[in-house]
């Protein structure tokens, strides 16, 4: 049997930020830079610009922390999934999209 752990304890290394949580991320304040990989590839196959990537990334349903400054933002549009990979910089207030992935 393992000891109940505090609440307080609990949630220390919940690194999902979501519409719903306490954790409030605001990025629009923060422009957006994409990889030549992400501009050729995602971007020319969802027809997105980079005022609807952005869009997309501040209205994902959930985002997740996956190191010190990368983040992982996952958007459902109709019955598709996608999920978009990028680096917050904070000296310089811009986000840049790495790559992306889609799900049907």
């Amino acid at each position: 049997m393992t000891p109940e752990i505090p609440e307080e304890e609990r949630f220390i290394y919940n690194k999902d930020y979501t519409k719903s949580s306490e954790k409030v991320i605001n990025f629009q304040a923060y422009q957006v830079r994409v990889s030549k990989h992400f501009a050729l590839s995602w971007m020319r196959e969802w027809d997105y610009d980079l005022e609807e990537v952005h869009h997309l990334i501040c209205s994902a349903s959930k985002i997740v922390k996956v190191g010190k400054i990368k983040y992982e933002a996952y958007s459902h549009t109709g019955n598709k999934s996608k999920k978009i990979i990028f680096v917050k910089n904070e000296d310089e207030k811009t986000l840049y999209v790495i790559t992306g992935t889609e799900k049907t």
